[in-house]
């Protein structure tokens, strides 16, 4: 089979090639020369002085070569081949600098070849093409702190790409593999992180994260430093280079034969594809089949990590965040072919934690390196306590907490000693093993202060409330707040106090405030009973004598005669996988071409794909959830989906209302109209009955 492949992209890659960056932190940064001949460059350095450029050397001005030759010599210099006229170089790219000089007379000449780097700090960062990936790995292979994996030889090298004959014709290309550690110190006291990028050709922002990382790490920083004393650091950049030869999409040419279209989606078909074969079968070879952190870079429209749901509030996650606050965590699933997910799998590297870092298409590229750097100093602050120790010191730092809360302040201040001297020992895999227990002392004390600071400001606001009135609700209510008032305090100065029994004090004496302030806009209730959902599917319960709690009944209504039940009924949930399946099913025949589906909400907190309502499954589509941690309401209709207008504040009631008008979809939240899509096609499921609150 002959594929036919754009000319016009290859020479584009080929043209930015000649003129990409490569950024880092500060005006100028040095970094290791290139391998050269190094008898070569000595002859040629006592003879040629090119000053403020070395190879590597990045520019966020325009640069104007200095050199200068002894007395009597002759010099030709020319930058990306040609004869260079003086003027300052701006151009965004890699430049080549050669320089050769001739002594008076004949004899001898003498060469010098120089690579620099010049970038425009706020434009937007370019390409990241197989140029500057030789480029990369040359300044790898020159670093004292770099040396091959065990499946690399002596030029990083793994394997090979495959290549293609097609039209216009793909040459194999090197595959890399290297370690960054300090080789003095034991493997058995480090713990071992996965690098890599390159899995979407056009994704080029995430290939100037890693290159941030990896200056990091092979600087002298002193946190560099202390990294390559406590981590393996195993990288393997640009793990699809035929596709970012190509300047293809998402997958490339031994992809394409087989009909696949995402390279980060075949990571689990073993046989199948031979770079991701050398890969994989590297990864496994180099790490011994185990790692404790990977980090595959790419791009997308914002900055942020993408983490599994379990994954979003782990050690390292609050590390990055701490580091970086602009990145933040994005919960995802993710295919099961991901690298990041093959890599928590036993045939992948059984990784406990697995991340993307997306770095925005439009950032530039010093931004993205210094993001980049940001990973390698959070990796920093996670293995050597710091960032546990700051996290444990922030919620000390309050003073002392008498009453409720003391327990969980002297538990954590034990935690923070103990934390303190194991990351004195100078091993990562000691402080890596010891991260969970303490951050879930630091997550008790912290769910402790915001338990005790709900309980302090609910009593504040309930002291205001008297027995105002003589009969009905009123008196019910002033009577329940003022028995909740009583267990809270008793609870707040009660050292030996669970937050699970005062969060429970706070929420009866909550019901009661509320109920009491209602109450005196209304001489009895409203007609409802609510039924509490505890199972999945939920099921109906009347109320019963055990729903009294303080002497009180939540569902009640005050007639004449005294208190009962009311005989409406509504639900509540659990929030934990509780939902009711109806037997109401929205097609056409119960629907038609108009119909509206209306709600009330109240959202505790935001969070992607919450609050469900309508049917399970993919297509056709009908159901409203959040669309992000943001509280977007997203809609779906049919066989699409779309977020529409943020629902508001969180801890407040909400109405939502969807019209379907004809293939017109207009949302409505509290009464506003708040987006309207078009051309929406609607047709139902008849064994997709309508759920409520699953998802």
């Amino acid at each position: 089979m002959k594929l036919s492949f754009s000319y016009r992209a290859v020479l584009f890659s080929r043209l930015l090639g000649i003129t990409l960056i490569l950024s880092a932190a500060g005006s100028i940064l040095p970094t290791a020369s290139r391998a050269a001949d190094s008898a070569t460059e000595e002859a040629a350095s006592g003879v040629i002085d090119v000053r403020l450029i070395d190879d590597g050397t990045i520019f966020y001005k325009p640069v104007t070569p200095r050199v200068s030759v002894p007395e009597g010599w002759t010099m030709d210099m020319r930058v990306n081949g040609e004869t260079y006229d003086g003027e300052p170089i701006s151009a965004q790219g890699l430049h080549r600098l050669r320089v050769e000089a001739v002594p008076a007379g004949g004899g001898e000449s003498r060469v010098m070849e120089k690579e620099f780097l010049v970038l425009d700090p706020e434009a937007r960062a370019p390409h990241h093409t197989m140029e500057l990936e030789a480029e990369l790995v040359r300044r790898m292979r020159a670093s004292p702190h770099v040396r091959p994996t065990r499946s690399a030889d002596e030029r990083l090298v793994i394997g090979q790409s495959r290549g293609w004959d097609a039209d216009p014709e793909i040459p194999p290309h090197d595959l890399h593999g290297f370690l960054i550690t300090d080789p003095r110190v034991s493997d058995s006291r480090k713990i071992q992180v996965v690098l890599g990028d390159g899995n979407h050709p056009n994704e080029h922002t995430g290939s100037w994260g890693l290159r941030g990382i990896l200056d990091f790490l092979t600087s002298e920083e002193p946190e560099a430093q202390t990294l390559r004393r406590l981590v393996n650091f195993y990288v393997y950049p640009i793990v699809n280079p035929d596709g970012r030869y190509l300047a293809r999409n998402r997958n490339n040419p031994e992809l394409a034969v087989e009909d696949e279209r995402d390279h980060n989606r075949v990571w689990n078909t073993s046989g199948r594809f031979s770079t991701i074969d050398v890969f994989t079968n590297a990864m496994r070879a180099d790490t011994g089949g185990a790692a404790d952190v990977l980090l595959d870079f790419h791009s997308a429209g914002s900055t942020f990590f993408y983490s599994l749901p379990d994954m979003m509030d782990t050690p390292l996650a609050r590390a990055i965040t701490r580091r970086d606050p602009l990145v933040q965590p994005r919960a995802s699933n993710g295919h099961p072919g991901m690298l990041r997910i093959w890599s928590m799998t036993e045939e992948g590297l059984s990784t406990k934690w697995a991340y993307t870092p997306e770095f925005a298409g439009s950032e530039t590229a010093k931004r993205s390196m210094e993001i980049g750097r940001n990973y390698g100093l959070a990796l920093h602050d996670l293995v050597t306590g710091q960032s546990a120790l700051a996290a444990a010191d922030e919620l000390l730092e309050a003073g002392p907490v008498d009453g409720f809360g003391r327990r969980q302040r002297d538990d954590l201040t034990r935690a923070r000693s103990r934390m303190a001297a194991v990351s004195r020992h100078g091993s990562a895999r000691r402080v890596w093993n010891e991260l969970d227990r303490f951050f879930e002392t630091v997550d008790a004390y912290q769910n402790t202060l915001e338990t005790r600071e709900a309980a302090e400001e609910l009593l504040a606001s309930a002291g205001a409330i008297t027995e105002n009135g003589d009969r009905g609700f009123r008196l019910l209510y002033a009577g329940a707040v003022r028995r909740g008032m009583d267990r809270v305090s008793v609870l707040l100065n009660r050292a030996t106090a669970s937050p699970a029994d005062l969060a429970a004090a706070t929420e009866g004496l909550a019901a009661a405030v509320d109920g009491y302030w209602k109450s005196l806009d209304a001489e009895t209730s409203p007609e409802v009973r609510t039924v509490r959902i505890a199972a999945s599917p939920g099921v109906y319960a009347p109320a019963t004598r055990e729903e009294w709690e303080n002497g009180f009944l939540v569902n009640t209504v005050v007639t004449e005669e005294g208190l009962g039940l009311a005989e409406a009924a509504t639900l509540t949930f659990n929030g934990d996988g509780d939902h009711v399946i109806t037997t109401f099913v929205p097609g056409e025949s119960t629907l038609g071409n108009s119909f509206t589906w209306e709600f009330w909400k109240n959202y505790r907190s935001f969070g992607e794909n919450t609050g469900s309502s309508g049917v399970d499954g993919s297509s056709p589509r009908f159901y409203t959830q959040l669309d992000d941690d943001e509280g977007t309401l997203r809609v779906a209709l049919g066989n699409a989906w779309w977020g529409t207008a943020p629902v508001g504040e969180t801890d407040a009631w909400h109405h939502v209302a969807v019209v379907y008008d004809g293939g017109e979809v207009r949302t409505y939240l509290n009464g506003r109209l708040a987006h309207t899509r078009s051309g929406v096609a609607f047709s139902g499921d008849p064994d997709q009955p309508y759920a409520i609150g699953r998802g």
